[in-house]
């Protein structure tokens, strides 16, 4: 492995990001495709599929690119990939899936449980963060309501209503097919995974090296360039699910990966390591993050994101860029 500094032209580092995303972005796809053969194996319902394996899958380029970035000592960039990628996931994804579908609708009760957990994240989140620091004890809290959350997922049959479940055995009906997990799997599993690393630390190494040779805080690059980019997946994803007409998974897809981000980021690195919140995040990102969720939560308790809603959540995403780069 050869070694990124500062010293290198930007151009070169430019290439090297813009590589080290790809690989990053890239193999978790390969990784999440694994997964979700693995998911409609075990016939799992299409908003477990969603809101667990699609959306912890499509979460994995922020936890590799996190994990990385702790051991080389940027915890500012932990957090910063955190809100910016939760702000893009919302406002990007919901805004493109809306735009592009014309309406994304879900028959989900969101308002009986999803929706609550999101804002109850979001919250938690928002309130062990205003300080700056995330500490041991605040970040075994977090993580206790992953597992939490992981537990609901799991047993979320148990809450559904007669349709949801009809609805629910249609889709392990369609999922017969799959009968056997094969060396296609395995091969994007462990292929996904080794991309998935090789990409994540190239990654966080790029964005130190550019940030110090333009001076331009770390926690700048990684809530705009590192969230956009570790977002396609889920921007790609959700647009897919509604051009096919599977808007449950994409509402999953949001809901899924937001609170997995918030949790189980913060929660499992900071169990081993106190995680730092750079002031531009605090003044200017948990406040947009804190509106953000707000707005989908209002969106969303009608069951439908339409067009013109979707066009102001592009429109509110703009914004933030510009608060962030201080136009």
């Amino acid at each position: 492995m050869f070694e990124i500094t500062a010293s290198m032209s930007i151009i070169l580092l430019s290439i090297i990001f813009v590589a080290s995303l790809f690989s990053l972005v890239k193999g978790a796809d390969y990784l999440l495709e694994g997964a979700e053969q693995v998911g409609r194996y075990f016939k799992l319902p299409s908003f477990v599929i969603g809101a667990l394996i699609v959306g912890i899958g499509t979460s994995l380029p922020e936890l590799a690119s996190s994990i990385f970035a702790a051991i080389d000592g940027k915890t500012e960039f932990i957090t910063a990939n955190v809100i910016g990628s939760n702000i893009a996931n919302i406002l990007l994804v919901a805004g493109l899936s809306s735009v592009v579908g014309k309406i994304i609708t879900t028959n989900k009760n969101l308002i009986r449980l999803e929706i609550p957990l999101l804002v109850i994240s979001t919250s938690l989140f928002l309130f062990v963060a205003y300080d700056g620091i995330i500490n041991f004890w605040e970040a075994l809290i977090i993580f206790f309501a992953f597992v939490v959350y992981v537990v609901y997922l799991l047993n979320a049959d148990r809450y559904s209503t007669e349709a949801e479940k009809k609805e629910s055995k249609e889709d392990e009906d369609e999922n017969e097919e799959v009968k056997k997990i094969g060396l296609k799997e395995l091969f994007l599993l462990i292929g996904g995974g080794i991309m998935l690393a090789f990409g994540a630390d190239y990654l966080v190494d790029s964005v130190k090296a550019i940030s110090e040779k333009m001076n331009i805080a770390i926690s700048v690059i990684s809530v705009l360039a590192v969230a956009v980019g570790t977002s396609l997946p889920e921007i790609l994803v959700s647009v897919k699910a509604v051009l096919k007409g599977k808007t449950d998974l994409a509402f999953g897809n949001i809901f899924g990966s937001n609170v997995f981000n918030i949790l189980m980021l913060t929660g499992l690195i900071g169990l081993f390591k106190d995680i730092e919140v750079s002031e531009i995040m605090v003044n200017i990102g948990l406040p947009f993050l804190a509106i953000t969720t707000l707005i989908f939560y209002v969106s969303a308790t009608a069951k439908k994101i339409y067009i013109w809603e979707g066009l102001m959540f592009l429109a509110f995403y703009a914004l933030f860029v510009l608060k962030i780069i201080g136009l």
